[in-house]
């Protein structure tokens, strides 16, 4: 899991009207998905040189966490048509693709609810969540019912994705859900987490960006972490998980976990400049999701 998690107050969406995005289009809208419970999502259009949208595949893109924004951090700094910095992005998706950032679990930056008791507490909730933003998804949008549908899910959002596509599957043979999902991909999906820990320093000493010191250090905390968690204590493990992110960020100047080519570009201090000082991206630890999934 991300040691944090971005939200976004729902008071300061109107910033979004005011951005100039150019030849990008784009619709949002929230969906109750139960009652007390509302999810948000932002669609962009494909820019890509056909007749109709609709000719290009639908990408969900579905943020770690869980309780990472898709419309904040997915967007702005992963793949949307804008950076943080509001300048077109070179590679964004939306360039060959329709992509719908949805922010989920209901609880996640725009996405809220009227009673914490309403926050999900399983994957499984989460996907009979997310089955329900589609139906008012397509209620909305229904040319995009026959379109291909794929979920893209990164880090945790790689395990969400798994149940949405089962929940989904269901829904579609039951006829309560008119949707052509076609596929799911996942990118550092969090399935195996101690095996991927251990990974990092074999890897970073390949690449030639950790000496052998610097590699001895982070399998040292790597196999804290495996230690813990092999003993029950989740909840210790993912906090030496997170201790052997720190040590490789240490230790090779902020490598980038997403391209080890590159550095980190984005820090509070940053992200907080860039944005404004006005509350609109905070990261803020402790959250209520995090307590509410501390056990998973």
């Amino acid at each position: 899991m991300l040691c944090f998690s971005l939200f976004i107050s729902i008071l300061s969406f109107t910033f979004v009207t005011s951005i100039d995005y150019g030849p990008y289009k784009f619709t949002s809208d929230y969906v109750t998905v139960r009652q007390g419970a509302h999810m948000f999502y932002w669609l962009f259009y494909t820019t890509a040189p056909v007749k109709n949208y609709t000719e290009r595949p639908l990408i969900v893109w579905l943020q770690g966490g869980p309780g990472g924004s898709s419309t904040g951090f997915g967007n702005f700094e992963l793949l949307g048509p804008l950076d943080l910095k509001l300048q077109e992005r070179n590679h964004t998706w939306v360039k060959n693709f329709n992509v719908l950032f949805v922010d989920n679990p209901v609880g996640t930056g725009y996405s809220y609810v009227e009673n914490l008791n309403l926050l999900t507490v399983t994957n499984d909730e989460i996907a009979l969540d997310f089955v329900e933003l589609l139906r008012g998804f397509y209620s909305s949008n229904p040319e995009f019912e026959g379109v291909p549908l794929y979920l893209y899910g990164q880090s945790y959002g790689g395990k969400m994705a798994i149940d949405m596509g089962i929940r989904i599957h269901e829904a579609e043979q039951q006829g309560r859900l008119k949707s052509n999902i076609s596929g799911i991909a996942m990118g550092n999906a969090w399935i195996s987490p101690v095996d991927s820990t251990l990974t990092w320093g074999p890897l970073l000493l390949a690449a030639g960006l950790v000496d052998q010191e610097g590699y001895e250090h982070i399998q040292s905390e790597a196999r804290k972490a495996e230690s813990l968690f092999n003993e029950g204590q989740y909840v210790s493990s993912t906090q030496q998980w997170a201790a052997t992110q720190r040590a490789v960020f240490q230790r090779t100047t902020s490598v980038d976990f997403y391209n080890i080519l590159t550095k980190m570009s984005v820090s509070l201090p940053d992200t907080r400049s860039d944005m404004g000082e006005n509350g609109i991206v905070v990261w803020y630890p402790g959250c209520a999701i995090r307590r509410r999934w501390q056990g998973e």
